[in-house]
């Protein structure tokens, strides 16, 4: 059975958790070269070169690297922390003790990542044209409203 697109963009996004590698430490660190900062660096120049086109960016401080550009939609999608859990141990068929530690490791490393890269509060509805709760309208319903928003 084919699956929405938004279902295969959630799946194809899922090993890019938070959570996977982001407190590696060089083994020889160089105080003039900190490789952390050249990832960023390309990060921030991924993100605003796909931005140049029709794209979706999910995360990695999109928001922020292009928070000047009027043609962008900052859209954020919230759930209850049951309702994410849920969603992972289905997604990744993981069990409720392990996929709720996935769920709090990924949010503290966001909250983490936000703050220290962009000093910003990743979770703070303010920052976004666009706040909805996945829970009340589900996937498919989300994914159609920001489509109409964007048309």
């Amino acid at each position: 059975m084919p699956r929405s697109l938004l279902d295969r963009l959630v799946r194809s996004f899922a090993p890019l958790a938070y959570d996977a590698g982001l407190a590696w430490e060089p083994p020889f660190p160089d105080p003039e070269y900190d490789p952390r900062r050249v990832i960023l660096e390309i990060t921030r120049q991924v993100i605003r070169e796909a931005a140049s086109g029709d794209v979706v960016i999910l995360g990695r401080g999109a928001a922020e690297v292009l928070r000047d550009r009027q043609d962008a939609l900052h859209v954020f999608l919230c759930a209850p922390v049951e309702r994410r859990i849920e969603a992972v141990m289905s997604r990744e068929g993981l069990g409720p003790t392990e996929a709720r530690h996935r769920v709090e490791r990924t949010d503290a490393n966001r909250t983490a990542y936000m703050r220290q890269v962009y000093d910003v509060a990743w979770q703070d509805p303010l920052r976004y044209a666009m706040v909805m709760n996945t829970a009340v309208l589900g996937y498919e319903p989300a994914a159609e409203l920001i489509l109409a928003a964007c048309r």
